[in-house]
């Protein structure tokens, strides 16, 4: 406030805040949800003395299209992404993968005038961002064990303990070696376990498309990209589609 208002004893008006958050993670998550702080208190609280609500608002394709075709940089930003995605998983490396669809988006005229001036600091932004196989292992082991013991305090602390483990390794070394889609959201292909024949990442590609396209039926998904059932089936076991 002011420092000539600083003592007055009447209200002054605040504009009302909101909290809102775009998710484009590769997890399968609601178009719209709310999370709220309480929810982390360690002991309940049916009249919390403190809260904050967050919106979370899913802008992966297929959700909240309404709000991408208003907004026009939040649109060109997912088209960016899904084109990083997509060379990731035809097997680029990250920092070609990001010049590549920076590349492109310039040529469709997508944020052209801004990946134009910014190019070279978007390229090394993500490159920094490079997924981190050990970490991301670390990170999920620590979420199962939490996962294990708060199951702990219904089934007994012992075998939430145990439990917790079991999922966090599993979980850490199973999906860590298949998955690099993350936050930062690049297919972990380091070790080059997946890179196949280019008729073999055209069909990949087109694979994911259908995924993401709302399309989860495996039969449907190979008859519409001219494979069998079970090369689908394999695809999305490798990245958990």
């Amino acid at each position: 406030a002011p420092p000539n208002t600083l003592h007055r004893s009447t209200k002054v008006k605040i504009p009302a805040p909101r909290f809102i958050t775009f998710y484009n993670g590769m997890v399968k998550q609601q178009k719209r949800q709310v999370y709220r702080l309480s929810e982390l208190f360690s002991v309940e609280e049916k009249e919390p003395e403190l809260e904050l609500k967050v919106t979370v608002i899913n802008i992966n394709p297929g959700c909240n299209e309404e709000l991408l075709e208003k907004c026009e940089s939040l649109r060109g930003y997912m088209t960016f992404v899904e084109k990083v995605r997509e060379n990731r998983f035809g097997g680029m490396k990250l920092e070609d993968a990001v010049g590549n669809a920076v590349d492109n988006c310039i040529a469709e005229g997508v944020l052209a005038d801004f990946f134009k001036e910014n190019r070279e600091e978007i390229v090394e932004m993500w490159w920094e961002y490079e997924f981190d196989q050990e970490v991301y292992d670390r990170v999920l082991r620590e979420d199962g064990e939490a996962i294990g013991f708060e199951k702990g305090e219904t089934i007994g602390f012992e075998r939430g303990r145990v439990a917790g483990l079991r999922d966090g390794e599993t979980i850490g070394f199973g999906k860590g070696e298949a998955v690099g889609f993350g936050k930062g959201e690049a297919v972990g292909f380091g070790k080059g376990k997946v890179v196949g024949e280019a008729a073999g990442l055209a069909k990949g590609i087109r694979i994911y498309r259908q995924i993401q396209s709302g399309n989860t039926d495996s039969r449907a998904i190979a008859e519409a990209c001219g494979c069998s059932a079970e090369e689908v089936e394999e695809i999305r076991r490798k990245f958990e589609l």
